[in-house]
Formats: C-alpha cells, sequence, structure tokens
C-alpha cells in the first residue's frame, strides 16, 4: 500500500525509527509525525487532493522495485478521472516501467536533468517514456543549462526548472518557455504579481 514519505525511514519526522518497507500500514498509521500529522496513504491523499479542487498532481516516485512502483501505478489510474497525475523520477528505467505498466495512463516527469545526465533524455530510445523534463538548475546555474534546455525543447518535451528563488532566474526561465517553476520562495513571486 503506497504512503506518502519523503525518506526511507520515520526516524527524522516521528519518535519512532521504522524503515518504510518493513512496516505495515497500520504501525505506520499509529504514528504522529512532526508532533501533530498522520502519514497518509496515497488513495487518502489523491482524494483530499480532488475533493480540494486541486488538478495536477506531482508524485516523486523514489522507490526502484517494480512492485512497489506497480503498486503506486494502480492507484493513481484508479483516480486519474479525478486528478491529473505526472509520476516523477530520476530514474529513467522507473518510468519506462510505468509508462509500459500504465500502458501510457500517466504522464511521466524526468527529475533533474543536468548536462551530466542529459544523455539519458536525448540519446537514448528511453526519451519516448518522458513527458516533462525537470532541468536541474540553481539561480547561479540557470544559464549554464541554456544547452540542456535547447536540447530538450527539440525533443518537444515540456520543462521545468528547479530550483528557482529569484526574481530574474524565474522571469530568464520565462523567457526560455519554461512551463512552471518549482522555488522554495513563493512569497518573492506572490510579491511580483
Amino acid at each position: 500500500m503506497p504512503v506518502l514519505i519523503h525518506d526511507k525511514s520515520t526516524g527524522r519526522i516521528a519518535e519512532e525509527d521504522l524503515r518504510v518497507r518493513e512496516t505495515t500500514y497500520d504501525e505506520l498509521s499509529r504514528l504522529t509525525v512532526y508532533k501533530e500529522f498522520k502519514i497518509p496513504r496515497l488513495q487518502d491523499f489523491l482524494l483530499e487532493c480532488s475533493h480540494h479542487g486541486i488538478k495536477t498532481v506531482f508524485l516523486d516516485i523514489k522507490v526502484l522495485k517494480k512492485i512497489a512502483v506497480s503498486s503506486v501505478i494502480e492507484v493513481a489510474l484508479a483516480n486519474r478521472d479525478k486528478i491529473e497525475i505526472y509520476a516523477l523520477s530520476k530514474n529513467v528505467s522507473v518510468l519506462e516501467h510505468i509508462k509500459r505498466k500504465a500502458n501510457n495512463g500517466l504522464k511521466t516527469g524526468l527529475l533533474r536533468i543536468s548536462n551530466d545526465n542529459m544523455h539519458d533524455l536525448v540519446t537514448r530510445k528511453n526519451a519516448r517514456y518522458v513527458d516533462l523534463a525537470f532541468v536541474k538548475n540553481t539561480d547561479e546555474g540557470y544559464s549554464n543549462n541554456r544547452n540542456v534546455i535547447k536540447r530538450i525543447k527539440k525533443k518537444g518535451l515540456y520543462y521545468s526548472a528547479s530550483l528557482i528563488n529569484e526574481i530574474e532566474s524565474y522571469d530568464m526561465a520565462a523567457r526560455d518557455g519554461c512551463q512552471f517553476v518549482l522555488t522554495d520562495r513563493s512569497d518573492a513571486f506572490l510579491q511580483k504579481g
């Protein structure tokens, strides 16, 4: 049963340190994380998003085992009529598995693309398994990835920039046709208007 959690264990967020893949959901559901929250099942999270009018969700798939990825796909497919779901991973093989298992019924995104791993996206057959490319950027390095962005656009993919926290970098990304950015400073962009 897929749950939403960033780490492999609960030690950083709860008083009890449990390895997620070795723990049942009943055990995980008894934990209180960050002193007031519970670890949600993916199914419950997607239903809540739908109830609150959220139209798109990006799921960062951190697991690599096909059986675990398959359980995420199953839940995502059961909810795709209520909410648009992008399955994201740094691993092209995981995205390939998602596309095949979901019979192309889910959109996918390749995370942290840089000059170092552009080969995986542009020169290999695996590019057909990627709908959205997340360019690995920092504010200082955005201009260094313009060649990567050109290659992504040539492939006809949508792309996002992360992590953009400066208005100047945001403006440059917007001029380059970036569909959206990931940021830690949403307040700065909201003030810009």
